[in-house]
């Protein structure tokens, strides 16, 4: 569940494991502002971000800030998992789904003045497939064949074979080639640019003091609808008994993750807002069948139906879960 202030909604949605069930998550949001600046929004992490290359993260948190807050992709999916226009205003499927055109925005920007063209689209994808890069996601274009430029604001992928997931695989942060053109791929996930980025994404980044504070500010150059909240801050508390004092205290106006075991201290505060949302988050149990013990199907099943699962919702997530059919 995530705890907090309404205006900033749920934005985070972290998963946290249990035993042999799904589960609801929790988060908070602050209720009414007690004291904070009007426009800006704390948000509380447990962790530093690592980078701001879609390439080089492996932190589930800095993707989302790099995919909604400084970066734009070709389309996004809305609340009803239908892909929508961003960065490309329309697209189209030719030849039988074997290729995608995309007609992009003339009207995007990076946050240093420069416009963002269909030779980005194409130098990100570049990147992304190069394998001295080293993308975690480079199986993602495993059936792209060819990326090809037909004019400034026009681009074309063709695939291998036509596959369904061929216009969802294509939605990666666009980076900017004037900026990273010149660095050999192999050292792009330790350049400068990582920390320092320039984006076209609705915010830029201000301020990055490690393990302490992240600050955003609104892009003021951003073509779409400027972001009622000017202000971002992320507040990085290691510990996370110390974070959830920090949003008691009025600190932080957002938890994008409370453990359900915490939800008792929080429940009954008035100026606090909890949102739980259904998690697709899941464990099990797995046994080792290299011992002998284990490879007789009548111990596993004998282990399995020992352990009360329900009994482990209610301790564990207070109540906020439900077993797995399997």
């Amino acid at each position: 569940m995530s705890v907090g202030r309404s205006r900033l909604g749920n934005w985070l949605l972290i998963a946290w494991l249990g035993l042999g069930f799904v589960f609801g998550a929790c988060g908070t949001q602050k209720a009414p502002d007690r004291g904070t600046r009007p426009d800006t929004a704390v948000i509380g992490l447990t962790a530093d971000f690592d980078t701001f290359l879609e390439l080089a993260t492996s932190n589930s948190d800095a993707l989302h800030v790099i995919e909604n807050m400084l970066f734009l992709t070709l389309g996004r999916l809305d609340a009803q998992l239908n892909m929508q226009p961003r960065l490309a205003k329309s697209w189209q499927m030719l030849a039988g789904g074997k290729e995608i055109v995309f007609e992009l925005r003339d009207d995007v920007v990076w946050s240093d003045g420069v416009q963002t063209t269909a030779a980005d689209v194409l130098f990100t994808f570049q990147l992304a497939m190069n394998p001295a890069v080293g993308y975690a996601a480079r199986s993602r274009f495993a059936q792209v064949d060819t990326v090809e430029v037909l004019a400034p604001y026009r681009i074309k992928f063709v695939f291998k074979n036509p596959y369904p997931d061929a216009l969802l695989d294509l939605q990666i942060p666009i980076l900017p080639k004037h900026l990273l053109e010149n660095i050999p791929p192999g050292e792009i996930r330790q350049c400068p640019f990582n920390r320092q980025p320039v984006g076209n994404g609705p915010y830029t980044l201000k301020e990055w003091h490690a393990n302490d504070r992240v600050i955003f500010m609104a892009n003021e150059t951003y073509f779409g609808n400027k972001p009622k909240i000017k202000r971002i801050v992320f507040r990085i508390v290691p510990d996370a008994t110390a974070l959830l004092s920090s949003l008691l205290a009025g600190e932080i106006d957002v938890l994008p993750y409370v453990a359900p075991n915490k939800l008792k201290e929080i429940r009954n505060r008035p100026d606090l807002r909890i949102i739980p949302y259904t998690d697709r988050g899941y464990t099990f149990l797995a046994f080792t069948l290299r011992r002998p013990l284990f490879r007789d199907v009548r111990v596993r099943e004998a282990i399995a139906r020992a352990i009360h699962r329900r009994n482990l919702i209610e301790a564990l997530l207070d109540g906020h879960g439900r077993v797995v059919a399997g």
